[in-house]
């Protein structure tokens, strides 16, 4: 069982928009070493240097090679449990952290989301890949049976073999109530 320390540690690793970027890269690209992620995330060598020293404490990336201090030090992504509990209780801090951990995976997406929108004028074969959203009138009970389609229809597809020419592409689910105030 996860500690309140160890999740607010976890939750802070994952709540640094570099650190995001950093993990995508690791699964999307495989093992690199702290300089090849530099040159993907535009960051500063030393800042990839805390980024990885930081993510590696919580266990989110692990050592492929190397004695990780030195620049040829190859990383892989070792995601832990990443989701945020659904229950924090009355705990600010892990409330506050929760918060902060998906403010950063929200601003990661829509930069995907953007970088996609850009570059799929020119790439025909995706061309009419496109979000959806539909504003309903829905009950909790409906969001729920909503959200187990997807869990299902998502599981179906990671069940199945990989199709040749399949590419990672974010597929994003979510069902935000409007609050009007």
């Amino acid at each position: 069982m996860t500690t309140r320390s160890e999740l607010l540690d976890r939750m802070h690793a994952a709540s640094d928009l570099a650190r995001i970027r950093l993990l995508h890269a690791l699964i999307l690209h495989g093992p690199q070493t702290g300089t090849d992620l530099g040159r993907r995330v535009v960051e500063a060598r030393a800042s990839i240097g805390y980024h990885l020293g930081m993510l590696h404490a919580v266990g989110h990336v692990a050592i492929e090679d190397g004695d990780g201090k030195s620049r040829n030090t190859v990383w892989r992504a070792d995601m832990q449990d990443m989701t945020i509990p659904e229950d924090l209780g009355q705990d600010d801090d892990l409330v506050e952290a929760a918060l902060r951990m998906e403010r950063a995976f929200l601003r990661c997406r829509s930069e995907a989301q953007l970088d996609f929108a850009h570059e799929r004028r020119s790439d025909p074969a995706w061309k009419n890949a496109a979000s959806r959203d539909s504003l309903l009138w829905l009950t909790p009970e409906q969001a729920d049976d909503i959200e187990q389609g997807y869990a299902d229809m998502i599981s179906e597809i990671r069940d199945t073999p990989r199709k040749p020419g399949a590419v990672p592409a974010l597929v994003t689910f979510a069902i935000t109530p409007y609050q009007r105030t």
